[in-house]
């Protein structure tokens, strides 16, 4: 027999395929199934006693598999057209993956029509995609044939036996994760010229959203690009290199350095236009509390005197929190905050006076009063943490030209290999794993079901103000996976099939394989913005 957990039933067991039961039941279009809590591409084959669940075309599995189908027919145009050029994948931009030539060359506006009209006829002519297994010996000569140069240095470090590749007209493509079946599986895909390379979107409609520039971003990827490209450690194989060749507490420095260069170089700005209030905003574990800190000692070294204000101690009364349309509380909501108290108390401040700090008592849900009197004097700066900062409704009656307003988040430019990028979701999602457990004595589950909300909030209380900022920081650690990894794996090694998160645990996992570990975290310096998440020495 063979469990539908959409309706809840059982059919009798059949020699087939999950795309034979999902034409049945309508989900023929999906890319990827649930097969044990396990995801699956549509094709794999059926077993007796499986469990199968088939999920809707806008789930984020589909929605991740047709992106990565996308990219590969974007590959294989590109080899068509290109044959002696590499494209990687960069970054993303909104609802767009970015790419650009390896070698620098640029994709010129007038190309891009002929780009498209062989996608147009690579999706036409319905090409088979193939999922293959080869061996670790056979996937080297393959990656070398191919000038995969960064695949192969990552593979020959691993313990692998075995790879999966995609094959599609005799090309190979080594692309973590899930593919279409066939190339007509493409239905709705935008491309645009971003000079010197190019964005695709994919859509299971032809509703697209316009893409939209985002030039502070962009030039922070840009810059940690040439970084890491200058050190040779843009990639996991070159990083994990570096790490077997006993170069970790070199390479540490040198990354430690380069954020506080980040910090310092955000101080001088501050120091420069003047400025009173400063505000840092940043989605989840991004390092907001860190970033302040460090921000605050750059100052003192600058003969400021920097006063820490957190948005969390102006919120609400528990009981006055407002609800989310599904009529729970809402924290994520700017309207949870006292926005008249927070911004009489700033404006005090700012015009000299004394004022009593609150501090919110978590545990009754009521904002409290001790004897935390302060006041700024002449070299007093405020630095204002939380994740409304850039919202301009936060600060509403304080004049812009007195603010300075700082966008920080883990924006990694480390990349699996040249087709497989390492999303700054998935990096903050582990932080929070890591930080839930061992400083909140939260279980993986807690984390993985708060985070879609979470996440969801973000888009509108943070993404959607970020050219707002001033500065944008990367408090990403180009060594911070290594690390962050045993922690991962001992939360989740013994995470049964039957759980109900387990085909999350199971991608997080599948991405930490190809990362070798850095069991030694002493390694990492006190003040580093990993302690934040992974806690101190002794702890």
């Amino acid at each position: 027999m063979i469990k539908i957990i959409n309706n809840d039933e059982y059919i009798e067991y059949e020699n087939t395929n999950i795309y034979d039961l999902a034409k049945r039941y309508g989900f023929e279009e999906s890319i990827v199934a649930l097969q044990n809590n396990h995801v699956v591409d549509i094709m794999q084959n059926v077993e007796d006693g499986d469990s199968i669940e088939f999920l809707p075309e806008y789930n984020e599995y589909n929605r991740d598999a047709l992106m990565k189908t996308g990219i590969l027919i974007l590959l294989l145009a590109f080899k068509k057209k290109y044959p002696d050029e590499q494209l990687v994948v960069e970054y993303t931009i909104g609802d767009y993956m970015y790419l650009q030539f390896e070698k620098n060359r640029e994709i010129y506006f007038k190309e891009i029509e002929g780009i498209k009209a062989i996608i147009d006829e690579i999706i036409s002519q319905k090409l088979e995609i193939e999922r293959v297994s080869v061996s670790k010996e056979k996937a080297l000569e393959i990656f070398k044939k191919e000038g995969y140069s960064n695949k192969y240095r990552l593979l020959k470090n691993l313990d692998k036996k075995e790879v999966y590749l995609y094959k599609c007209l005799d090309h190979y493509f080594g692309i973590e994760g899930f593919v279409a079946a066939n190339t007509s599986y493409l239905k709705y895909y935008r491309i645009a010229s971003y000079f010197p390379g190019i964005v695709l979107s994919v859509n299971n409609s032809d509703n697209f959203v316009e893409f939209k520039e985002q030039k502070s971003i962009s030039k922070i990827f840009d810059k940690s690009r040439k970084w890491t490209d200058m050190l040779d450690i843009g990639y996991v194989g070159s990083l994990n290199e570096k790490i077997k060749e006993g170069n970790i507490d070199f390479l540490i420095n040198v990354n430690e350095a380069y954020f506080e260069n980040q910090v310092s170089y955000i101080a001088d700005k501050i120091l420069y236009n003047n400025t009173k209030l400063v505000q840092i905003a940043g989605p989840s574990s991004s390092g907001k509390t860190t970033m302040a800190k460090r921000l605050a000692v750059q100052l003192a070294a600058r003969g400021k005197k920097p006063i820490p204000i957190s948005m969390d101690n102006y919120f609400v009364n528990r009981e006055d929190t407002p609800l989310d349309k599904n009529g729970n509380k809402d924290y994520e909501s700017l309207n949870a905050m006292d926005l008249e108290l927070f911004n009489s108390d700033l404006l005090d401040l700012l015009e000299g006076n004394e004022i009593n700090l609150p501090v919110f008592n978590f545990i009754t849900g009521k904002r409290e009063y001790g004897n935390n009197k302060t006041k700024l004097d002449k070299n007093g700066i405020l630095i204002v943490e939380g994740i409304h900062g850039l919202n301009p409704r936060l600060t509403n009656l304080i004049p812009d030209k007195d603010k300075y307003k700082i966008y920080v988040s883990a924006l990694t430019q480390l990349s699996i290999d040249c087709h497989n990028r390492i999303s700054t979701t998935d990096m903050r999602l582990m932080r929070r794993m890591v930080r839930d457990f061992v400083q909140r004595g939260k279980s993986v589950d807690d984390t993985l079901e708060e985070w879609p909300r979470v996440h969801a909030a973000e888009y509108e209380n943070i993404f959607l103000y970020q050219n707002e900022a001033d500065s944008i920081i990367d408090s990403s650690l180009i060594y911070e996976i290594n690390v962050l990894k045993k922690y991962v794996m001992r939360l989740t090694k013994d995470y049964n099939y039957k759980y109900k998160n387990y085909a999350e645990i199971k991608r997080i996992q599948s991405l930490l394989s190809y990362f070798i570990d850095i069991e030694d975290d002493t390694v990492v310096p006190r003040n580093s913005i990993l302690r934040e998440f992974i806690g101190d020495y002794n702890e």
